[in-house]
């Protein structure tokens, strides 16, 4: 016999054979008794204020509580707390101890993120394509320049009555002479075209300059009516012709007032601006009869210069939305 096991048989006291075989009478609740001997060398000895404690049953124990020996470590039985996370790390980044791990048979698929997104970039691709086409016009930028008098703001007038529906403007007897700026729009097919009709007496004049370079295309008007004034509207003409900005920009030259019967004819005006026809250059230019009052010529002018600025790769149009 060891050392250790006599210790513990001497140190029982009498009845602990017994109380090991089960033959003590099941009466007395009380744990049993501590060693009163010091324990061999090896075996920690229990705190004084464990040994200390009384014990308040009425039984043989002289009032002494056995004190409590830590167990040995051993196989982890069932626990009937919460499911208990388990440490950070590469089993589980907080995971708890009785979720599945990730590619078991418990676990659910994950999700094919790499090979979904493609898919979803080409369908967005086709959606906003359609959007474009559907839903956006190329908008164009239009000049309506000329002398005062002329009949601008009256042709810009008929322009939006003929190709808006719905429009109510104002009465064409009562438009007077534009001091500054008018605009108007129109849609045709596909494309939006943005007027500017700027005036036209000598002191603005010099500020047409300033709308040559988001220009697709100029509208000049001139006063058939009026000879007198043909050589200033020449000049004017001239020097809008020879702006570098302007180059390759089309024109519309419409000889308004073709109404009243003592107006000049297409051939008169072009033979009045037979020096002008080098500056041009390579560029579309029309000359035709117009009257804005009655509307004549208006929408042959208009569906010409559709056609030119949307032919123009020099001068892209801008992207708007529909409105």
């Amino acid at each position: 016999m060891t050392g250790l096991q006599g210790w513990a048989t001497a140190t029982a006291g009498p009845g602990a054979g017994a109380r090991r075989l089960g033959l003590t009478s099941s009466s007395s609740s009380c744990p049993p008794r501590p060693p009163s001997g010091p324990p061999p060398t090896g075996i920690p000895s229990s705190s004084s204020s464990s040994s200390s404690s009384s014990c308040s049953c009425s039984c043989s124990c002289s009032g002494r509580r056995q004190p409590e020996v830590a167990k040995a470590p051993g196989p982890a039985g069932p626990s009937l707390g919460p499911p208990r996370a388990e440490a950070s790390g590469d089993s589980g980044q907080g995971r708890p101890s009785w979720a599945p791990r990730a590619g078991s048979r418990l676990s659910p698929p994950r999700a094919r993120g790499s090979a979904a997104a493609p898919k979803r970039s080409r369908m967005y691709t086709l959606l906003s394509g359609l959007y474009k086409y559907m839903f956006r016009r190329d908008e164009y930028c239009i000049l309506i320049l000329g002398l005062d008098n002329a009949g601008k703001t009256t042709f810009l007038e008929q322009t939006k009555t003929r190709f808006n529906k719905n429009y109510k403007g104002m009465s064409l007897s009562k438009i007077t002479t534009t001091v500054g700026l008018n605009i108007g729009t129109i849609d045709v097919g596909k494309a939006r075209l943005m007027f500017w009709d700027l005036g036209g007496q000598e002191e603005l004049q010099s500020l047409w300059d300033k709308y040559y370079a988001e220009s697709h295309g100029v509208i000049y008007v001139i006063d058939s009516t009026d000879e007198e004034r043909l050589s200033e509207s020449k000049r004017a003409f001239e020097k809008m012709i020879t702006s570098e900005t302007l180059e390759g920009v089309p024109i519309l030259v419409l000889a308004n007032k073709q109404d009243v019967e003592t107006c000049l004819s297409i051939p008169d005006i072009k033979t009045a601006f037979s020096d002008c026809i080098n500056k041009i250059g390579k560029r579309d230019c029309l000359t035709q009869a117009c009257s804005a009052l009655t509307g004549k010529g208006v929408n042959e002018g208009i569906e010409w210069m559709v056609k030119c600025v949307m032919r123009n790769i020099h001068r892209p149009p801008r992207q708007k939305d529909i409105t």
